[in-house]
């Protein structure tokens, strides 16, 4: 992780100066209902047993876009709710599994149906774009 702790003291001419601020790093847990966050190893047995459509999102607690998504990602599980199961994965904790499925940016979608992958988008999409890929893949 790229750190803030080099940044030096801005100033603005000789007589003003503002102390080093330290930033703050927010730890946001996933604490949708609806959407569920998973294992690596439950992933695999969801990918593998899922009769429902599945969207996958890899994130990390840290990345702002992932952050973003998550009220995208929980409208989506109520509206499909029964016709798509929705996930979470952190790709801080399940480093294996991200780095078998090439997951380079944050976050990363995955659309799959009957254990096919159709769709996978990097970055985030608003619910209207989910809608969409969505009902390409049902």
């Amino acid at each position: 992780m790229i750190g803030f702790a080099n940044v030096g003291v801005l100033s603005r001419g000789p007589a003003m100066h503002r102390p080093r601020v330290q930033p703050r790093r927010a730890k946001v847990a996933v604490k949708a209902e609806l959407v569920q966050k998973i294992t690596g190893e439950e992933l695999e047995v969801e990918l593998n047993d899922a009769e429902l459509p599945l969207v996958v999102d890899f994130y990390a607690a840290w990345c702002g876009p992932c952050q973003f998504m998550l009220p995208e990602l929980e409208k989506i599980a109520a509206e499909y709710d029964g016709r798509v199961k929705v996930l979470k994965v952190d790709s801080d904790e399940e480093t294996d599994i991200a780095t078998m499925l090439q997951v380079r940016a944050l976050p990363t979608l995955f659309f799959v149906h009957k254990n096919e992958l159709r769709f996978r988008f990097e970055g985030a999409l608003m619910k209207e774009q989910l809608e969409t890929v969505i009902e390409e893949v049902l």
